[in-house]
């Protein structure tokens, strides 16, 4: 599955994109304004005080920490935050606002989706007057449900419009034949997100279980739902599905997912018609790839045994969840205090003007992805980036031939995939058609309902045929960049491609610091404890030696160890196994960027010092100040519990700690905490 630089990529968002055909040319975009110059390194925000060598984060940020704590409508703030922030209240406002102005749009325009969307969103005067009505048919059907088949039948056509079930429906590249697309089963359901939320027994997880059952009984109360005691009943069910589910540790080996037919998959549910269900969601396929065929068995009989009582409360909690936003303000309120508050530790809901403008970027993305390619990413940006990957790709290749734990023959296997990685820079040379969706001024949900189904059938529509290898999984304004496996490709939206990550007024050193760790971190990713797994066109082959294998794995098993002793509160630690990807990538972009500044800079005259630094200390200074963040601690516990990613200060200091040239560069006495000893260090890439 794809793999971000800040996050996993939802497979489910690498929708087919086809050619965008408007019934008439398109608004014009005003001409970009002059965005204001950012200072080459922020000299400011850091705080000299620190060693550097004990806390390079505290030394490189700590006056910027102090000074910007997390704002109370965010969980988190930092480098990827403010540059999200700035994109879209700024720019992706700027073409709302023009879209918005554009009077009589022809239906099915972008402007006429987009700016009849937002429209909806900020019609609080309709919302109010509907109230929890719109819930209303679906409640109904659900009440209407006689029998566990009927609720099969249901359950399949809910998931279609985004209610989860307890087993989760996506396509994707085969695995193990990359050019064909197929269907992906695995395990869902659980409204915390992960196994480790239903089990942990410290307070801070029993108090969270304690909220999220007077969350939901306020919902359903709120919502005019007759179900007493829904909390409970909720938490009691999803425990014990979570109890038959993998952990997100175990999730990480992609050679657990098995290729079975779709009648094997439908007779591992005796007691439940799974048939039925995918049918209704609109799937026929004669084959699928299983992540576990033990949960769908345990999982089915589970479902079988409760009363439907229970299941018809399941269901309409996870509509209700799903839709919550849409309806009235009481609702999403009470939405936005779990899993703001409760959840992230985020004090203050953003405006509704801000939760529009987000709402609409996110189901319209790439409409308005397109007019924001245009304006503010010229064609001339992508030459410049792709001579950066062309570079590190370069040095990746010396650094392979010169590895000592692997043999020749392993060698010649990663420089064939290497060689065969593919980039997209900036945006989609395609766009998807979403004229045919409906979408009204004033009817909010259903649009947003339309919109998810658009998003399924177009996910769904794709089992069988073969890959687009022109489908993009973030839109162009997104702040991020990823690594897709399955199509071993690297992809770098033009949103990530603007200061602080490239900065031309930036000397080399912090752009290696910054944009170029990046690319090397995500083509490092084609080489981690999953991505080394697949080969160069994208299948699920075994290119390895055993005895590099075992070598491999013995290096990944000490980055799992070593992130496994750090501890990010009192008793919470890192899962190494969990971010060991993560890890891995960042180390590998660390190194390949500052081998690529090496070589850029040989046969040149020494830099002179700037701000009173080496180039080689202001490197690490570049890459510290794109990792800098505040954070909450809920939202600290759950990136720690759910996300493939160590904290941003880790990511800053325990992958310092373990690079020499960090060492060379500040600690060059070989003093400080931070440091790793030379006989410790993980060298892999």
């Amino acid at each position: 599955m794809p793999v971000s630089a800040t996050g996993t990529v939802s497979s489910l968002l690498l929708i087919a994109l086809v050619s965008l055909t408007a019934c008439t040319p398109e608004p014009n975009m005003p001409e970009t304004a002059t965005a204001p110059k950012v200072d080459a390194f922020d000299v400011d925000g850091m705080d000299t005080t620190a060693k550097p060598c004990d806390d390079f984060d505290r030394f490189a940020n700590g006056t910027w920490k102090d000074k910007n704590p997390v704002p109370s409508t965010e969980s988190r703030w930092g480098a990827f935050g403010i540059l999200a922030k700035e994109n879209l209240e700024v720019k992706v406002k700027s073409i709302i606002d023009t879209l918005m102005a554009k009077k009589d749009a022809p239906k099915g325009s972008p402007a006429q989706l987009v700016s009849d969307f937002y429209r909806s969103y900020m019609d609080t005067t309709t919302l109010e007057q509907l109230g929890a009505s719109p819930l209303q048919p679906w409640m109904e059907r659900i009440d209407a449900l006689k029998s566990l088949e009927e609720q099969a039948a249901l359950t399949g056509e809910y998931a279609r419009i985004g209610a989860s079930s307890f087993i989760g429906l996506q396509a994707e590249a085969d695995m193990h034949n990359s050019k064909m697309n197929i269907l992906y089963a695995g395990q869902d359901g659980l409204s915390l997100g992960e196994r480790s939320y239903y089990e942990k027994t410290d307070s801070a997880m029993v108090n969270i279980r304690k909220e999220f059952v007077q969350h939901v009984d306020k919902m359903f109360q709120l919502a005019g739902l007759p179900e007493a005691g829904a909390g409970q009943t909720i938490l009691d069910f999803e425990t014990g599905l979570a109890k038959l589910q993998l952990t997100n540790v175990e999730r990480r080996d992609p050679s657990i997912y098995k290729k079975i037919t779709f009648a094997e998959f439908a007779k591992l549910a005796p007691k439940y018609d799974l048939t039925l269900m995918v049918s209704s969601m609109g799937v026929v396929t004669d084959t699928l790839l299983l992540e576990d065929k033990n949960y769908v068995t345990t999982a089915s009989a589970y479902i079988a045994g409760t009363p439907l009582s229970t299941l018809k409360t399941w269901m309409k909690w996870q509509f209700l969840d799903t839709y919550a936003n849409t309806l009235n303000k009481a609702l999403n309120e009470e939405s936005f205090h779990f899993h703001g508050t409760v959840m992230s530790g985020t004090e203050e809901q953003k405006s509704r003007e801000l939760r529009a403008l987000r709402a609409t970027d996110g189901l319209l993305g790439e409409p308005v992805g397109k007019l924001y390619a245009e304006k503010y990413f010229p064609a001339s940006s992508r030459k410049k980036v792709q001579d950066m990957i062309e570079n590190v790709r370069a040095v990746y290749k010396e650094h392979i031939n010169a590895l000592t734990w692997m043999s020749e023959e392993t060698k010649r296997k990663a420089q064939e995939k290497l060689a065969l990685f593919t980039t997209k820079i900036g945006y989609p040379d395609t766009w998807k058609d979403y004229s045919m969706v409906e979408i009204n001024p004033n009817t909010l949900m259903q649009n947003t309902m339309n919109l998810i189904a658009w998003r399924s059938n177009d996910n769904l529509v794709r089992i069988g045929k073969p890959v687009d290898p022109k489908e993009w999984g973030m839109t162009p304004q997104t702040v991020n960049a990823y690594y897709n496996p399955s199509m071993n490709e690297v992809v770098f939206p033009a949103g990530i491609l603007q200061p602080p990550f490239f900065n031309p007024d930036a000397d080399d050193a912090i752009n290696y610091g910054g944009i170029i760790a990046v690319i090397g971190h995500e083509l490092t990713h084609g080489f981690d404890d999953q991505g080394a797994k697949f080969d160069g066109h994208g299948n699920l082959v075994n290119w390895w030696t055993d005895s590099d294998k075992a070598n491999f794995d013995a290096l990944a098993q000490r980055m799992i160890t070593y992130f496994d002793g750090m501890e990010v509160m009192p008793g919470l630690h890192i899962k190494g196994a969990l971010t060991v990807g993560e890890n891995i990538a960042d180390l590998g972009g660390l190194t390949l960027s500052y081998a690529a500044l090496q070589r850029s800079l040989e046969g040149k005259p020494e830099h002179a010092l700037i701000d009173g630094y080496t180039w080689q200390q202001r490197f690490f200074l570049g890459w510290a100040q794109v990792w800098r963040d505040n954070i909450r601690p809920e939202a600290l516990r759950m990136r720690v519990e759910r996300d493939p990613h160590s904290p941003a200060h880790f990511r800053i200091n325990a992958a310092l700690g373990q690079f020499k040239p960090f060492q060379e560069a500040w600690c060059p006495d070989g003093k400080g905490t931070m440091l790793v000893p030379d006989s410790e260090r993980v060298v892999i890439w």
